[in-house]
């Protein structure tokens, strides 16, 4: 794949199609489900819930996107493409993605991930503190669909979180190498 065909959203959108993000779905989607059962049973207040799952993840998302930028800058300000390119003599074809395309998609990835999750909950932790209410019999419905979607974007950005260790790590080693 040309590296221009990679540009702007868009181009991020396809080279995500690359990478196959959506297996990485399936721990958050599973713990969120099996939490959110937990909180059914337990007859918890979906609206105090979601004021604490809001707050938890405000400062702890914060922080992770430090952490991401930090380590992306770190990326990109070394000179890792000579350790990233195709060797010599291997035959690429045009739809393939290069590592150094896919890594940095993947931070890339991770930070809109973070970045949506930050103002998703922010704007529910405002909307929250407004006078407004949904009429009665929705509310429990709209409290519960906006938790499975804090939840599941929590747990997919410590996933992900993994991912970008791992990448720092191999990082490093390759490094050490040359």
């Amino acid at each position: 794949m040309e590296s221009r065909e990679l540009l702007g959203l868009s181009g991020l959108f396809k080279g995500i199609s690359c990478v196959k993000f959506y297996r990485d779905l399936i721990f958050p989607v599973s713990i969120t489900l099996v939490l959110l059962l937990v909180f059914l049973l337990g007859k918890v207040d979906s609206f105090l819930l979601l004021g604490k799952i809001c707050d938890m993840i405000i400062p702890t998302t914060s922080a992770l996107l430090s952490f991401s930028l930090a380590g992306y800058a770190l990326f990109v300000g070394m000179d890792v493409i000579p350790l990233l390119r195709p060797k010599k003599g291997v035959n690429k074809t045009t739809d393939e993605v290069t590592l150094y395309e896919k890594i940095n998609i993947m931070f890339a990835c991770y930070l809109v991930i973070q970045i949506s999750l930050l103002v998703l909950s922010v704007i529910v932790s405002v909307a929250m503190l407004s006078p407004v209410s949904v009429p009665e019999g929705w509310h429990d419905i709209v409290n519960y669909f906006l938790i499975l979607c804090n939840l599941i974007g929590f747990f997919y950005e410590l996933v992900l979180l993994i991912h970008l260790v791992i990448i720092i790590y191999n990082y490093g080693l390759l490094k050490g190498r040359v």
